[in-house]
């Protein structure tokens, strides 16, 4: 039996088989080394632009005032890149792409896009708190409450989840909603949905 060992055709029992696996060992831990560097280098934005962006970032817990293409993560309603202004987010505050933007939802069941929404959005669109989203550990975007059928008649209320329904998208709807008595947009629609159904 033979090997080949850099174009070289090498009897096996020639290869002195601890040093060829320790050097093949130490070129592989090497690779890893440079690999996590490079993993490492990818998930941190530069500092001066974390330190300008700090600058400009606010403080609310709102929506967010800051637009960032890397490190905002799109909300499914609004789909602003914002950075949130939660206290103690590593993304948006430090920088760091590796963790999540704890100014943002998401949904324990399919952990998709359409289960990420920010802080107003939330409030305004369905009604719900996002302090006490973060505490359920089991929550369950607008998408995934309406296929597993949790609420009747409840759905995604966002401009593309509406056209997809053929509904008109409702655009600034709170105010309706608030002058009638109703929590949020969501459940002004599901009312209106029950209200054709019957």
């Amino acid at each position: 039996m033979t090997v080949r060992l850099r174009y070289e055709q090498v009897p096996a029992r020639a290869l002195s088989l601890l040093g060829s696996l320790s050097k093949f060992a130490a070129e592989e831990a090497e690779e890893e080394e440079d690999g996590e560097e490079e993993k490492k280098a990818a998930g941190v934005i530069d500092k001066e632009r974390v330190r300008i962006l700090q600058e400009r970032r606010c403080d609310s817990k709102g929506r967010g005032a800051v637009y960032d293409t890397v490190l905002g993560i799109c909300c499914h309603f609004c789909r602003q890149k914002k950075l949130c202004g939660e206290e103690g987010c590593k993304r948006c505050g430090e920088g760091d792409l590796n963790q999540p933007c704890i100014g943002k939802t998401d949904c324990s069941s399919c952990h998709s896009s359409y289960g990420i929404l920010c802080r107003g959005c939330l409030k305004v669109r369905y009604g719900e708190d996002m302090d006490e989203v973060r505490k359920n550990k089991n929550w369950m975007c607008p998408h995934c409450i309406e296929e597993k059928g949790i609420k009747q008649f409840w759905i995604c209320n966002s401009s593309i989840c509406l056209k997809k329904r053929k509904l008109s998208p409702t655009g600034i709807a709170i105010y309706d909603a608030r002058e009638q008595g109703y929590e949020s947009v969501a459940h002004l629609l599901m009312d209106k949905l029950k209200c054709r159904a019957f």
